[in-house]
């Protein structure tokens, strides 16, 4: 399994989780069966307005869940839509979610739950 955490910088290490996913200007992509973790830069904030969508660069990169602690309705439509599942962070480190991940201790993320001013809006195309 792949999975996708948006984070505030490139220190995979230490880094934390970004409080929002389409906004992150990194995201920390951790291979679970090779045990492989990169930090790719978020091109898509270099997008105007409502249209930075980091979606279809991680369903290209074949990741199959990601880890947010804010995330928009459409966004979660799209993830879902690509086969990706969307998880809710738990208070911890990106290490400890994870581990909770892959224990299947992790909620995912429902689109009632997302922030309400993103939802709907299509998925837009990249």
């Amino acid at each position: 399994m792949k999975v996708a955490v948006p984070v505030e910088d490139q220190d995979h290490k230490n880094t934390r989780f970004y409080s929002h996913f389409n906004s992150a200007p990194y995201f920390l992509v951790y291979d679970t069966e090779n045990d492989v973790t990169e930090v790719l830069h978020n091109h898509a904030l270099q997008h105007g307005q409502g249209d930075c969508n980091p979606v279809h660069v991680l369903a290209d990169l074949n990741v199959t869940g990601v880890i947010v602690s804010g995330i928009g309705g459409r966004s979660i439509e799209c993830l879902t839509h690509l086969g990706i599942t969307v998880y809710q962070a738990v208070t911890g480190t990106i290490s400890e979610n994870i581990e909770a991940l892959k224990r299947g201790k992790l909620a995912k993320y429902s689109v009632e739950r997302s922030c309400g001013h993103h939802r709907r809006s299509g998925c837009g195309g990249h």
